[in-house]
């Protein structure tokens, strides 16, 4: 288990870009950077590299492969401590803790917490692997006395493994708690990185992390651009001059914005970087990208 991340994890700039570890000569000398998937992992799930120009990416690893590049990738990770089917409160909570302290031990139900990528209650089998929540989010919330209510954000650097049948679980956290927790009072809510398991679907309440540029297979690492100029096809034509926002569909294929109730709810992409009042967009814009910046 980790009490701190493993892999670097400070935003990288331009003068520390990401280096491709692929080339089959062992030389490297293809350096393609942002734009390479591979199964070893070499950064914290969600680093940040920031270019020169201001484009943004975000690494995250395949939770399917990918052949195209034409759509944004989704978030396919949920609630590790979700509840399942029957249950009507939270199915993991913290025990004690003092205000300070940067480890904090959850307890559930043998079995009722799962694997961050299984939505399905028959396959929430209880199994967390060592390290698995790392990046990831947990939320506490204590009411100690009536009508007060305490809540605390913290990121998850590093976890104990679950395995069948056990019902404790140890959190390692970013920052130091400023609230103490109590058994019995606290609850919790955990969620792994939302970057550890992206994919393309079809579920319209999963959003989008990012665009892929290259293919990879499922459990690869990539880096998703979510910030800047990108070309991007869209599922249909574009009269500049009417439509300049532009939104993520429910495959998270790109398209104009509108007034109609479907594209109001949609998440918003960007905005049309090409200006002209003449030409219909049959062809791909150029949109500013603005997922995460």
């Amino acid at each position: 288990m980790s009490n701190h991340l493993k892999y670097p994890f400070n935003p990288i700039i331009w003068s520390a870009v990401p280096h491709d570890f692929t080339a089959s000569d062992g030389l490297h000398n293809r350096n393609l950077g942002v734009y390479t998937a591979e199964t070893t992992q070499r950064y914290t799930l969600g680093t940040r590299c920031l270019k020169w120009d201001g484009r943004v990416f975000r690494y995250a690893r395949l939770g399917a492969t990918l052949i195209s590049t034409t759509c944004g990738l989704k978030n396919f990770t949920i609630l590790v401590s979700c509840r399942v089917a029957g249950d009507t409160t939270p199915a993991a909570a913290p025990v004690t803790a003092s205000i300070g302290a940067t480890k904090v031990t959850v307890t559930f139900t043998a079995g009722k917490i799962g694997d961050s990528t299984s939505e399905n209650d028959a396959e929430r089998t209880g199994v967390v692997a060592e390290d698995e929540l790392a990046a990831g989010y947990v939320h506490f919330q204590t009411i100690p006395v009536a009508s007060y209510e305490y809540d605390e954000n913290r990121m998850i650097i590093g976890n104990t493994a679950v395995a069948v049948g056990d019902e404790s679980m140890v959190l390692y956290l970013d920052e130091p708690l400023n609230y103490a927790l109590l058994t019995g009072t606290s609850t919790c809510e955990i969620l792994a990185s939302p970057y550890a398991n992206v994919e393309r679907g079809n579920n319209p309440h999963m959003s989008i992390m990012g665009m892929p540029n290259v293919t990879g297979t499922a459990g690869q690492h990539i880096w998703l651009q979510t910030w800047g100029p990108l070309r991007i096809t869209p599922t249909t034509d574009t009269p500049a001059g009417q439509r300049r926002q532009f939104v993520f569909d429910d495959m998270g294929a790109v398209r104009p914005s509108s007034e109609d109730a479907a594209t109001k709810a949609y998440q918003h992409a960007g905005f049309l970087l090409e200006a002209t009042t003449v030409v219909v967009y049959w062809h791909s814009p150029f949109i500013m990208l603005q997922i995460s910046p």
